[in-house]
């Protein structure tokens, strides 16, 4: 795992309640919010904005935290390059203790705790963006450690355009998956290089020399198998099929988080 491009010092945010606001029906129902400070958010970016490489500002988050507070946090995401890139962002659970600034960070499960407001995301060339992640435990949760820490995952990938062109004849008559006799009329295709995020909106077009009007109506990821629909039976033609997809080899950073409930 590479490091990130740039690193901050430990960014510690304090979640204390203030007086008059105590009511624990109001924490319940609506939690209160401690946001990041822009201030911080804008250093982050101007230490990555310039780079020529794609990584992460934001690291290494250190929280004082109370139940029933949400604390809404960020990463900053830049794509210094010149392609496009498709940005995934995981949970990513530690898997042993850390041992950081005296204490000791335990592994446990905190995924339904975190929510990341874009999981997956579109960065343009030379792009800087900053993404929501907010934290918060309800009041009644019982936890296995009072400080443990986990990870926020970011992958990039850079976003190339695929063209598959294949001579495709059709007979009168076919079967289909369940050995029903049906006019052979669709198609199914082997892709080499899978389809971005296995979704058929990453199509751009799909043509024939027929002219035939020809609509992708599924796409199987595990298999990397596309369904085209509307080819005229007993006719050869050639197909054109242009789609987005992303490089196999990826770059992918952690921005770990450590958190220390308070009584």
């Amino acid at each position: 795992m590479k490091k990130g491009i740039a690193i901050l010092s430990s960014l510690i945010v304090a979640v204390l309640l203030l007086s008059g606001c105590s009511s624990p029906k109001a924490i319940t129902t609506t939690p209160y919010t401690v946001k990041l400070s822009p201030l911080i958010i804008d250093a982050a970016i101007n230490k990555v904005k310039d780079s020529p490489a794609w990584g992460i500002s934001l690291l290494d988050v250190t929280i004082n935290f109370l139940k029933g507070v949400a604390v809404e946090g960020a990463i900053v995401l830049h794509n210094g390059e010149d392609t496009e890139k498709l940005v995934t962002l995981t949970y990513s659970p530690t898997t042993k203790p850390i041992e950081r600034d005296g204490k000791t960070y335990s592994p446990i499960d905190a995924s339904g705790w975190v929510k990341i407001k874009e999981p997956e995301l579109r960065l343009q060339a030379h792009e800087t963006r900053t993404v929501t992640i907010t934290v918060y435990i309800p009041k009644d949760v019982t936890l296995a450690s009072q400080d443990f820490g986990f990870g926020i995952k970011a992958t990039g990938s850079s976003i190339f355009t695929q063209t598959e062109v294949v001579e495709v004849a059709t007979g009168e008559t076919t079967t289909d998956a369940t050995g029903k006799v049906v006019p052979d009329n669709f198609l199914d295709i082997n892709l080499a290089v899978p389809i971005m995020s296995g979704d058929i909106k990453s199509i751009s077009s799909v043509t024939s020399s027929l002219g035939e009007s020809l609509q992708p109506t599924r796409y199987d990821a595990g298999k990397k198998v596309l369904h085209i629909e509307g080819l005229k039976p007993s006719a050869t033609r050639t197909i054109t099929l242009v789609y987005e997809s992303t490089h196999m080899i990826n770059i992918a950073y952690v921005q770990q988080w450590y958190i220390s409930m308070m009584e």
